[in-house]
């Protein structure tokens, strides 16, 4: 049973549906709404303290307190956990589950030593959660942004509102919207988890969306001296965008970021967030989550939790077509827009270098395990634009 492989659990953080949510845990205050003992993990943790591990670089957390005081349907459970993963070697294992934020009797962490079907029903009860933050967040978070022009998707977000307004008071377009330092500032660095096939191909496709826009931004010089702005159209985008600041008008970078950020949102983001659903979405749960650390039967305890088959196939329907490619692949625009021969030039090297990361995300995918290979981010699979 997969749900018994705990590697297989902490992978789901490394290249499932929600690979850009954890981290690294950089201080004690992190785990002030975790209720665990030292001496109850220690031996987890290989010996090390808290504070250890922490100095370490080798305790992570995903802590999804957002989703505490949630409005809810009063007949569902809905969890707000946080969970605890401990790196050994290139492996991000579970080592703590707590099912609700708070510290109380009726709030227990579960650990992997706990009663065999409690653990699963804590690992399951977590991604139960975490699906409602991928669909909420992760997949819906650029709802304001977009909604004009994405209306037939995101009808289907609004009962999501909630969370995204909490959501957008701390998201930034400059961190968590943008690859590069939002690895950093999530504390994922290669030095601290080695394997991670999110970060390491969605650089990849990063480096070659960063090049072709900052080629298309800048000033170019043809053979014989002849100067040409690369991009006109976005002169006149950036007048526009620009035209009630002057004075940011001159700050290309910032507009050029933005660039970035939305064609890797619209692209690699969303392929990295929507092609694994059906894979993913096994099931969603009903009933409640244990809250004691009695012993539990599969059948008595663990089945009941899932929905009956009939909404199971359905689910299974809505994210097999979720999870269907509708437009071009990245690079292969769907409408030309751009003519300008020196313009087709630079359109021409983006596709070069899409080329060359299909065939190193290729290579890298004959190196991985069955289990570890990521096929989600090849270019070749990713779609141009949002159109599911």
């Amino acid at each position: 049973m997969v749900w018994e492989n705990d590697e297989k659990f902490g992978l789901q953080r490394l290249l499932g549906v929600n690979s850009s949510v954890i981290r690294r845990v950089k201080d004690m205050s992190q785990l002030d709404n975790f209720n665990v003992d030292e001496n109850e993990i220690r031996w987890l943790l290989q010996g090390l303290t808290l504070k250890e591990a922490i100095d370490a670089r080798k305790l992570f957390i995903v802590d999804h307190a957002i989703l505490d005081k949630c409005p809810k349907n009063p007949k569902i459970t809905l969890c707000s956990p946080i969970a605890l993963f401990f790196r050994e070697e290139d492996k991000i294992m579970p080592i703590a589950i707590q099912l609700f934020q708070g510290r109380s009797d009726d709030n227990p962490v579960f650990f992997p030593t706990d009663d065999k079907y409690t653990w699963i029903l804590a690992k399951m009860w977590f991604n139960n959660a975490d699906a409602q933050i991928h669909q909420a967040i992760s997949h819906f978070g650029f709802f304001k942004l977009l909604a004009p022009h994405l209306m037939a998707i995101n009808n289907i977000g609004l009962k999501f509102l909630y969370l995204i307004a909490k959501h957008k008071d701390t998201w930034r377009l400059n961190v968590e919207g943008c690859l590069p330092p939002d690895i950093v500032d999530r504390g994922v660095e290669p030095t601290d988890v080695p394997f991670y096939p999110f970060r390491d191909d969605a650089q990849l496709t990063y480096q070659a969306i960063e090049e072709y826009v900052d080629s298309y931004r800048y000033p170019r010089y043809r053979p014989g001296g002849t100067t040409w702005i690369g991009l006109h159209p976005m002169a006149d985008l950036e007048s526009k965008v620009f035209q009630e600041n002057r004075e940011a008008s001159k700050k290309r970078d910032e507009l050029a970021l933005v660039l970035k950020c939305i064609i890797y949102t619209c692209s690699v983001g969303h392929a990295a967030v929507n092609f694994k659903q059906y894979d993913e979405y096994a099931l969603t749960l009903i009933g409640h989550p244990p809250k004691d650390k009695r012993e539990r039967d599969l059948k008595e305890d663990a089945i009941p939790t899932i929905q009956p088959i009939n909404k199971l196939l359905t689910l299974m329907g809505l994210t097999k077509v979720l999870s269907t490619r509708a437009t071009n692949a990245l690079g292969n625009f769907e409408v030309n827009y751009i003519h300008d021969p020196a313009a087709v030039e630079l359109v021409e090297q983006f596709q070069k270098n899409l080329e060359n990361t299909r065939k190193e995300i290729e290579k890298r995918n004959k190196t991985r395990s069955a289990e570890r290979a990521y096929p989600f981010l090849n270019p070749a699979e990713i779609p141009n634009a949002i159109s599911i």
